[in-house]
């Protein structure tokens, strides 16, 4: 009797562990593998979306010291001006170095405009993306 009774434990034991074997194949090939690709795809986007906001504050630094030297350049040209102006008569020189300037302070609030556009919209499209992610994940965990 005692030996009936171990040969059962024994075998049930092998089809436990098959089982469980096979439950663990199919949780691998329904849940755990399209998850685990969801998550990878998602944060191969946040990478490439992270490294388009770096580019994009690259590229704002790279403005900002375009925008910068124009704005040196113009005061050099502003300096330039000024002294053919005083040559000219005083009421000439100070329309022209008004002008010079109110062009530079408007292609440089231009130029930030623009940049302060772009960001706002990086951030924004970056926060939609990580909200939209937020979501997904919670409704496949949840």
């Amino acid at each position: 009797m005692i030996k009936g009774l171990m040969l059962d434990l024994d075998i049930s034991v092998i089809y436990i562990i098959v089982i469980i074997g096979i439950l663990l194949w199919v949780l691998n090939k329904i849940f755990y593998k399209p998850v685990g690709d969801i998550i990878n795809s998602r944060e191969e986007k946040i990478s490439k979306e992270s490294d388009e906001v770096e580019k994009l504050t690259k590229e704002l630094e790279i403005r900002s010291d375009k925008i910068e030297k124009t704005l040196k350049q113009a005061k050099r040209d502003s300096a330039k001006l000024k002294d053919e102006i005083i040559r000219e008569g005083e009421m000439l020189r100070s329309e022209m170095l008004a002008k010079t300037r109110e062009e530079a302070e408007k292609l440089f609030t231009e130029k930030m405009r623009k940049l302060d556009t772009d960001i706002i919209e990086a951030e924004r499209k970056l926060k939609s993306e990580i909200e939209t992610f937020t979501e997904k994940i919670e409704r496949i965990f949840v």
